[in-house]
């Protein structure tokens, strides 16, 4: 299965070996410096408000006592949008695939999407892809304060990409869910091309929610019972894989908006 993909190249100049991960919640910023793959030192920044994340931000890279180095950047699902992409390979240029991937966008969120930065993670060849989208203001100011502060911006991806990338199960059919601070977000693929996408208000009872919304994309897409199906949650910079307990009798009375 070809990996959600979102990310914006690494700066030019040569990175040391201490990096710092920085994962972005609308409420708080999780940090972690690592030298090589291991990490020394971790913490969490308090954001009380959106117009103080970039003090927040600040503050936190005060916190790791590094400077100079590369900053990778997640973003958690309160900051991204997703869009089936119908047959990407059918684009005669990079100009007709960007209009095509901005169109899935407009079609449910109009001209708000021009402001948007979108990159798209291609299936199998034939089949759809998956579009992923953030405020271009968002990455421009992400980027304008590392620079001002001495950091050099690496990877900006969504924190789906991060969680999938690690723990959705492989093979041509799927479904991955992932659980973070008031959010839900569930992928489903089909012969190795995206066919569902889905972000959510995380509910009290998320047990409960994941199985309905389990057993409403199954019935939607005709996927059988035993289709591979990976959970995880994400907290601060901790990924863990989840298990469910015994699916229950679900009602399919309510709808949940893709």
């Amino acid at each position: 299965m070809t990996a959600l993909k979102h990310g914006m190249a690494a700066l030019g100049a040569k990175a040391s070996r201490a990096s710092i991960v920085l994962v972005v919640f609308p409420d708080e910023l999780s940090w972690q410096l690592k030298h090589g793959s291991k990490v020394v030192k971790q913490g969490v920044q308090a954001i009380t408000s959106p117009q103080a994340m970039q003090q927040a931000l600040i503050n936190a890279l005060k916190q790791t006592d590094a400077s100079a180095c590369r900053v990778d950047v997640r973003l958690s699902s309160h900051f991204m949008r997703f869009a089936i992409v119908g047959n990407p390979d059918g684009a005669r240029s990079q100009e007709e695939l960007a209009l095509i991937s901005r169109h899935a966008f407009e079609r449910v969120h109009g001209e708000i999407v021009a402001t948007w930065d979108i990159r798209l993670s291609y299936g199998a060849i034939g089949q759809s892809g998956l579009a992923s989208a953030v405020d271009q203001a968002l990455l421009e100011k992400l980027k304008s304060t590392l620079e001002s502060a001495g950091y050099q911006l690496g990877k900006v991806e969504p924190t789906l990409m991060q969680a999938f990338n690690r723990l959705a199960p492989s093979g041509p059919h799927g479904i991955f869910a992932l659980k973070e601070a008031g959010r839900l977000a569930l992928l489903a693929w089909q012969q190795c091309g995206w066919v569902a996408v889905q972000l959510q208000p995380l509910s009290t009872d998320w047990q409960a929610q994941v199985q309905d919304s389990l057993a409403r994309l199954k019935l939607q897409l005709g996927l059988a019972e035993d289709t591979p199906l990976q959970i995880a949650s994400l907290a601060a910079n901790e990924l863990e894989a989840l298990a469910l307990p015994a699916p229950r009798n679900i009602g399919l009375a309510s709808q949940v908006a893709a």
